[in-house]
């Protein structure tokens, strides 16, 4: 323990001997450093910031009235308007505007000073806290706010530029919330208008569907079934009657075959006087009957040819033209025998069989009737008439329900395919219609957004700090810089110390001596001063006295000028010793 007291002890004496020997060394290098320090913390140029802060507020019309279409965050939003601002040609302008980087602009592009105020110069800091999210009611980091600020030379110039950056962040802003509400509601608007002519094209083809099947609807298939039973039904009773009524027909044409159909005419001695057509009806038999027994130029054939002829003159041909037709057919068999078919007799019978062909087959089964003036015949007629027509009626009732049958049918069994494609435009019709109301809902949501932001009701930056004129430079810290100045100063005045004693290899005292020869010395002469010695001795503790004074001076003044004033610093100093 005593050989390391020894050692520390030569230690420290070897230290301040050095410290002795060195003093002038250390003084220049110490009044040196401290000089450098002075003028760097006088000359180097002042940078003024100017600060604003927006405020971030929340949307005025609660949330549940009225939904903005503006859906992103806060820090996003920020974000995206700094893209847009900070872009080159807006700090260009900027810097034009206000005549920035002078010097700079002469010999660096126009790059590189756009990059050196964004990244260096324009400051963003963004202002976060803590807050309750009303959706999941815990609590959350938010941002409420954000500061901008501009570092400059120029103070004047550092709250005109962040004035500059602080309206086109409000501006954009607005512009950019706007801007998507507006969008928000221009795509609903036209997909509105998208949907609502779907809607009415649906419409129209649900319409036009409806008009092409309009008895073969799904709704109408019980009433098709229904209509088709009771034309079934109605086949049925139609049958029946048709049945009935030829039924009637063949008993009403029995009586008829036995009623004649002319009354006979009375005469007074009570002789029936029979009509022109019923003798030329009995004439013919006879002449029939005769011309089988004899010849053709018989008295008998001949008179019976006569009356025949005669007969014929007096009955229309309307009232017997099948009667007239045979007998005329006869006689013209006969002149064929005789003259040919050029002859004008012939002819003129060939016209007249003609007519009364047209007349026989338009007169029909009625020609008894002709001029029939016998009561019950004309009744029994009249009835026969009557059921022909009720015939017909069914039968024509009876293709009109047959008609009806195959079209009720079809609908029946198009049914199902119909029902298909109608629920099929019934399900796009109700899609498009529930995405039409929606979207229309939609728009509104949206065009009330859109007022929400351009009456800025809406969320909103505000401006509650603007830009002042910077009092006091940003930068350099020259408290700090004088501090450090000091602290090197004296590191390096101590280690250049150091280091010159480290590289002297002169043997200075006895221990030095017995160290080097290995020998202790047999006497140790001290240092004898002459009065040349002496004086230097004087002038150096002078100006070192001179430098350490200087140095005092010079760190007081900037203690006093960057940090702390002295009278301040007085007062604290006695307020903490309790004097005062």
């Amino acid at each position: 323990m005593e050989h390391n007291d020894e050692h520390s002890g030569i230690d420290l004496e070897r230290l301040r001997q050095a410290f002795g020997r060195r003093k002038k060394t250390f003084a220049i290098t110490l009044l040196a450093c401290l000089i450098m320090t002075v003028l760097a913390v006088v000359l180097i140029p002042a940078s003024y910031q100017s600060k604003s802060t927006i405020l971030i507020e929340q949307q005025e019309i609660p949330q549940e009235l009225v939904r903005s279409t503006v859906t992103s965050y806060a820090d996003q939003r920020i974000e995206t308007i700094t893209q847009r601002v900070m872009t080159s040609s807006n700090l260009w302008k900027i810097v034009e505007k206000y005549d920035l980087y002078i010097d700079e602009r002469r010999r660096e592009t126009r790059e590189y000073i756009i990059n050196e105020m964004r990244e260096e110069a324009i400051q963003r800091n963004v202002i976060s806290a803590e807050v309750v999210d009303p959706r999941s009611g815990r609590p959350t980091e938010a941002t409420i706010a954000f500061q901008l600020s501009f570092e400059y030379e120029s103070p004047m110039l550092a709250q005109r530029v962040t004035n500059e950056l602080t309206t086109l962040f409000l501006s954009e802003n607005l512009k950019s919330r706007t801007q998507m509400a507006e969008q928000a509601s221009s795509f609903l608007t036209s997909e509105a208008e998208k949907l609502d002519a779907t809607v009415a094209r649906l419409e129209q083809e649900l319409a036009t569907f409806k008009e092409e099947h309009f008895d073969s609807l799904p709704e109408l298939t019980d009433l098709n079934l229904r209509l088709l039973d009771r034309t079934e039904q109605a086949l049925r009773e139609n049958q029946l009657s048709m049945n009935g009524v030829k039924e009637r027909m063949i008993y009403l044409e029995s009586e008829l075959a036995q009623i004649d159909p002319h009354r006979p005419v009375i005469m007074a001695d009570g002789q029936g006087l029979l009509s022109s057509r019923t003798r030329l009806k009995a004439a013919k038999q006879q002449f029939e009957q005769a011309g089988a027994r004899y010849s053709a130029e018989h008295p008998s054939v001949l008179q019976l040819r006569s009356e025949i002829e005669g007969l014929l003159a007096e009955v229309p041909d309307s009232e017997a033209p099948k009667l007239k037709l045979d007998i005329y057919t006869r006689q013209l068999a006969e002149l064929r025998q005789r003259y040919s078919d050029a002859h004008p007799s012939v002819q003129q019978l060939q016209a007249r069989i003609a007519k009364l062909r047209v007349m026989a087959e338009a007169a029909g089964d009625s020609e008894a009737a002709i001029g029939a003036d016998n009561p019950a015949y004309v009744q029994i007629k009249a009835q026969k008439e009557a059921a022909m027509l009720e015939l017909d009626n069914l039968r024509a009732q009876r293709t009109l329900l047959r008609d009806d049958l195959a079209r009720y049918e079809a609908r029946i069994t198009q049914a199902p395919k119909i029902e298909q494609r109608y629920q099929q435009l019934q399900r796009d019709y109700q899609s498009a219609v529930l995405k039409y109301a929606e979207v229309k809902a939609k728009q509104q949501e949206a065009n009330l957004g859109r007022s929400l932001e351009s009456e800025q009701k809406g969320e909103r930056f505000t401006l509650i700090e603007p830009p002042l004129i910077p009092e006091e430079p940003h930068s350099p810290n020259r408290k700090l810089l004088a501090v450090l100045g000091v602290l090197l100063s004296l590191g390096l005045s101590v280690g250049l110390v150091m280091v010159k004693e480290m590289l002297d290899k002169s043997i200075r005292g006895r221990k030095e001596l017995v160290k080097a020869i290995g020998a202790a010395p047999l006497a140790v002469i001290p240092i004898i001063a002459t009065p040349h010695d002496l004086s230097l001795k004087r002038k150096q503790i002078w100006l070192l006295s001179a430098g350490l004074v200087l140095a005092i001076v010079a760190s007081l003044t900037i203690f006093h000028l960057f940090i702390k004033p002295l009278d301040v610093t007085w007062y604290i100093a006695l307020r903490k010793l309790g004097v005062m």
